[in-house]
């Protein structure tokens, strides 16, 4: 009887140590699995581009939202960033309003760049910032909530991405360079009242962009802002706005009408540049800086016409005395046209590229052609005045030009004037004073004769580079004066035979 008794206790004895023993397994298997699922944080600040924390794989910290995404904490460490997917495989993802007790403040530099899955994201209202690049070249992610929590939105930031439809928050004060450059998808912009800048390439290239909402409290926007926004149809600029930079709009190819603002103060050149389809600009009527005369739009404190559209003319009333810059680049319609008197300056590429472009009448008050004004146009002939004192590089470069006059008033350099004008048979430059040639006629291969006044004092290397149908150069002065113009090696092309043709006989 004693020793089943003894056997009976044996027996207990060792079903409680194989008890205890499942229990300490089940206790080390937890612990285990605790670890693995928590990131254990890095103490570094996401203050540029930073390390994430070594340790096992990362399967998330144990919160509401999308597991496994890689964090930090950030700042003095009281809050926390996400640096990026981690082991999360979600293709709809959550960012959580808090991580280990601390809120989730910012979206770190590049964390999800050229992430080609993930097709939207829910962001918390605790997020203050997104930073560099975060969601860059995200060409699946189509939706994203932006919350009014957020400040800042850095640069590139959806660069490139599948976003549809965009509201930007009401605490975001700037839209800096290219944040939504190239979203091909993006169809609509709204913007609060709080916005005050649009960066530069903010928009540029968004190609099904059609709907654009700015509010009113708008004060600039950057050059490039919505460069090849080709779909936009419409905008009306709100009136607090006084700069509109230079390629503002350029090439928005289907844009039709124009609300320009009250507060109008700058309008940079060519901000509009190949908007053929434009049709209507309004201006208010009380507004100080700019008006509208016709279908030109006239820049008041400058006397500059500013803007043309649906084949506008240049006012004759006297009301200007610039055609600004770029003002009919590359426009094909253009046939014609007479610069009216009053106008003393034609600006940089005014007319560059109106290859239809066969005939200008220019005025006795012009007095200064700046670079590129007639570069590539259908001009076959034209007759510089004595009253226009510079004529800056390139003016008639790669032109249709056959015959060219420089009368008695230009000084200084004339520089690449008639490069590679093809048709250029003859031309004469007379000038005032120290007048020096610059490629002035480097690939003109008709060029057969070129009569020159006593102000050129030097000529430059390359001035009459493949000019091989050259044959004479008529000199208004002195064979000893010839002799003394300076002339650096290679001025004349090498050319053979070249006969130079002075007051007192030919050299």
């Amino acid at each position: 009887m004693a020793r089943k008794l003894l056997a009976i206790l044996l027996v207990i004895m060792m079903m409680a140590a194989l008890v205890a023993c499942g229990e300490d397994d089940d206790d080390e298997g937890s612990s285990r699995k605790k670890k693995a699922d928590k990131v254990t944080p890095s103490t570094e600040a996401v203050t540029g581009d930073p390390t994430p924390t070594d340790g096992p794989d990362i399967t998330g910290p144990a919160v509401d939202g999308s597991r496994g995404l890689e964090y930090t904490e950030s700042g003095s460490g009281d809050s926390i960033a996400i640096l990026g997917m981690g082991s999360c495989t979600d293709k709809n993802v959550v960012i959580p309003d808090t991580i280990d007790g601390k809120p989730v403040t910012v979206i770190g530099p590049k964390a999800f760049h050229q992430n080609y899955t993930i097709e939207s994201v829910t962001l918390p209202d605790s997020i203050v910032r997104i930073e560099k690049s975060a969601f860059e070249q995200c060409h699946a992610l189509k939706t994203i909530n932006l919350p009014d929590s957020i400040e800042k939105i850095e640069s590139r930031a959806f660069y490139g991405s599948g976003l549809t439809e965009v509201t930007i928050p009401a605490n975001v004060k700037n839209i800096e360079s290219s944040t939504f450059e190239k979203c091909v998808d993006l169809t609509a912009v709204h913007t609060s009242g709080n916005l005050k800048q649009i960066g530069d390439e903010a928009f540029r290239g968004c190609t099904s962009l059609v709907t654009v909402e700015l509010a009113e409290g708008l004060q600039q926007i950057r050059s490039e802002a919505f460069h090849e926004c080709s779909a936009l149809k419409r905008i009306e600029i709100p009136d607090t706005v006084s700069t509109i930079d230079d390629w503002a709009f350029r090439d928005c190819t289907s844009l039709e009408s124009v609300k320009l603002p009250k507060q109008l103060r700058t309008l940079e050149y060519a901000a509009f540049m190949h908007c053929f389809n434009l049709k209507e600009v309004t201006l208010p009527a009380n507004a100080d800086y700019f008006k509208i005369v016709g279908k030109c739009l006239i820049d008041i404190p400058h006397r500059s016409a500013s803007l043309v559209w649906d084949g506008g003319t240049l006012p004759t009333d006297g009301s200007i005395r610039m055609v600004f810059e770029y003002l009919y680049y590359d426009d094909e319609s253009l046939t014609e046209i007479t610069i009216p008197e009053g106008v003393e300056e034609i600006g940089a590429d005014a007319f560059c590229g109106c290859r239809n472009l066969t005939k200008v009448v220019l005025p006795a008050s012009l007095t200064e052609i700046n670079n590129g004004a007639f570069e590539g146009t259908g001009i076959t002939e034209i007759t510089i005045s004595d009253n226009v004192k510079n004529v800056f590089g390139g003016v008639f470069a790669a032109s249709s030009l056959e015959k060219a006059y420089i009368g008695a008033g230009a000084t200084k350099s004339l520089v690449e004037t008639f490069k590679d004008c093809k048709n250029l048979k003859e031309c004469t430059i007379i000038g005032q004073d120290n007048v020096y040639l610059d490629k002035t006629f480097s690939g003109c291969e008709s060029l057969t004769g070129v009569t020159l006044g006593k102000s050129v004092n030097l000529i430059l290397p390359d001035t009459f580079k493949d000019c091989g149908s050259l044959k004479e150069i008529t000199y208004q002065g002195t064979k000893q004066e010839w002799q003394a113009v300076e002339k650096r090696d290679g001025w004349d092309g090498g050319i053979e035979g070249l006969v130079i043709h002075c007051t007192d006989g030919d050299l």
